[in-house]
This record gives structure tokens, sequence and C-alpha cells, in this order.
């Protein structure tokens, strides 16, 4: 069951990311996972009435619970509980950090090494203008641990299978940013962390994208892996390449089917 949503609404990153709504990719007597396109809030922020996707799922199931975030720009696969025990048990699950989250990520450069695991603590970037910027720090921080591969390079970018081990806010992009391999189109981790000030400034403007190369950043939750408490089996959920980054890729003389070797 899709909701139907106000297309008039205009989105800040442009019409290209207007009130689309999630694609429903696996859904049980427990839970739901959707593919959360770029652009789309998991949850309201402000009470303008912008459709967003715990508003979907709860046309669904009225007691859907979402059991973790996306950013609004980061693309994919998010659980959501169908019930106050199935609430319960994914919380467990994420606590204990036995269900296990995959992304991919197109990034400006190449890793040093083909793989790597990068254990840089996090914690408040001292001196930004974002407030809500992190930092690799050296004392105080947060532990923060993301792996990574390479799954191809091409024309001055790379595209990587990107593992967190950790749960921190921004982690994933500001350890590629920390590596020298910013996420291509981040506004805060990118070259420039005012291109998020002129973003909440103006919305999306076609210089902004030129710079930036892509209107959203380039991360997408591709993956997610757990055991299901209640069938007694191993689920696997899967969200395809979005065709935005698809696009990217493509255009810039890389094989975007290489997302399909994140295995391994």
């Amino acid at each position: 069951m899709q909701p139907t949503f106000d297309s008039t609404q205009s989105s800040r990153f442009g019409p290209c990311f207007e009130a689309r709504p999630a694609a429903l990719l696996y859904e049980d007597d427990w839970l739901m996972a959707f593919d959360k396109p770029a652009g789309l809030l998991v949850h309201p922020t402000f009470p303008d009435g912008r459709p967003t996707l715990i508003d979907q799922a709860r046309l669904v199931c009225s007691d859907a619970t979402l059991m973790h975030r996306l950013d609004r720009e980061t693309s994919g696969v998010v659980l959501v509980a169908k019930s106050p025990k199935a609430t319960r048990w994914l919380a467990k699950a994420f606590q204990k950090r036995t269900i296990q989250k995959n992304y991919l990520a197109v990034v400006h450069g190449v890793p040093p090494e083909p793989t790597g695991t990068i254990d840089a603590p996090l914690g408040q970037a001292e001196g930004s203008e974002v407030r809500i910027r992190r930092a690799v720090v050296r004392t105080g921080g947060e532990r923060a641990v993301t792996g990574f591969r390479v799954l191809q390079s091409f024309g001055g970018f790379s595209l990587l299978a990107v593992k967190p081990y950790t749960g921190r806010l921004h982690q994933i992009r500001v350890h590629l940013s920390f590596l020298g391999t910013p996420v291509v189109g981040d506004k805060i981790y990118g070259s420039d962390e005012r291109e998020f000030i002129r973003f909440i400034e103006t919305g999306m403007t076609p210089e902004m994208e030129a710079r930036l190369l892509l209107a959203r950043h380039a991360l997408h939750a591709a993956r997610v892996e757990f055991l299901h408490h209640n069938l007694r089996r191993d689920v696997e959920i899967a969200a395809p390449l979005p065709e935005d980054m698809r696009e990217f890729v493509r255009c810039r003389g890389g094989n975007p089917e290489a997302a399909g070797s994140m295995e391994g």
C-alpha cells in the first residue's frame, strides 16, 4: 500500500528528489524493510506536513516503529518493526551489533590500500561553522571503526563497499574524508563545509551542483543481514544502487555493476 505524496511540495535538493515514496523491499509478520530514496526524511523534523518514511510505514501498520535512521541524503535499506515485541528484539539485536549493515559509497580519489579498516575516534569538530559536524579527535571521542574495500576505481573516483562496525553520527562520511577520499556530493565533509550553509540558505542551485558533482552525497545503505528472532533463519535484504549513483559512475567511465561484488 503506497501513500499519495504531495508532489507539489518542492525539495531543497531539486526536482529529482521531490516526494518519492520508499519501495517496500521485505515484509513479514514482525517487520518491514524499505528502500529509502535520497531526499526523503525517515521521520518529521519540523511540523511542515512533508511526507516521511515513517508516515508511509504507518499506512501499512499503525504500530510501525523505526529501528534505525539514515541521513536525509543517504538512500537504502531501513528496517521498521511492526509491533512492540518486534521493536524489543530488533532493538536488542542492534544493541548487540548482530545486525550487519553494508554500504556503497562513491568517493573522490583512490584509498591508499584496496582494503582497510579505519579505527579513529569521533567527536565534535572544534571551530566548525556547522554545528552538527563531527571529526576524528585525539582525546575524548567515541570509538568508531569502519571497514572498506575498493570495488572499482575510475576517472579519479572510486566505488567502495563500506561496513561500519560502530554506529556513530556521520561515521562513514567522516572516516572516508579522514582517509583523504571524501564522499562525492558531501556538503559537510567535502572540500568546503560552507556548501552546507549555502544549501541551508538557498537549497540546491545549478552552480552548487556543478561544484559538488552530485546533488546529494553518494552514500547508499545497500544491504542489511541478521538472524531473524522469530523465523529462526538468516535474512538478507538488499537495495539496488540508485540511478543517480549509477549514472555518476557510468558517466565517468566506471561500471555500476561492480556494486554487485560487495561480497568477499
